[in-house]
């Protein structure tokens, strides 16, 4: 569990669901201003679109959350046709969150 002096610390992958394709996989913004989850999620909602689910990877053999998946309405920039974003976000502590690493953070 995060200590709760400690900022959260996110990863963020864009994928354009409509056609299949990474928009950007793997954007690490490091440290975020929020050290409360549920006010990253909602930063995150006010950013990203409405949270449509959760993240999981497993832990000690157990799947536990480890980010969102959000989506939201986008326009391309050369055809103004709308497309679906949908933004991954993971949370982590000093590591990216991988199978059976002490340093997971759930959410």
């Amino acid at each position: 569990m995060t200590d709760h002096n400690e900022y959260l610390s996110i990863q963020i992958a864009k994928i354009n669901k409509t056609e299949g394709t990474a928009i950007s996989v793997g954007i690490v913004t490091g440290e975020t201003k929020y050290k409360d989850k549920d006010a990253l999620l909602t930063a995150c909602e006010r950013e990203f679109g409405k949270c449509t689910g959760k993240l999981y990877a497993y832990s000690k053999g157990k799947r536990v959350t480890v980010g969102w998946t959000f989506e939201r309405k986008q326009k391309y920039s050369d055809t103004r046709k709308p497309y679906t974003q949908e933004t991954w976000v993971t949370i982590y502590k000093d590591k990216l969150a991988t199978e059976d690493k002490p340093e997971l953070e759930c959410v």
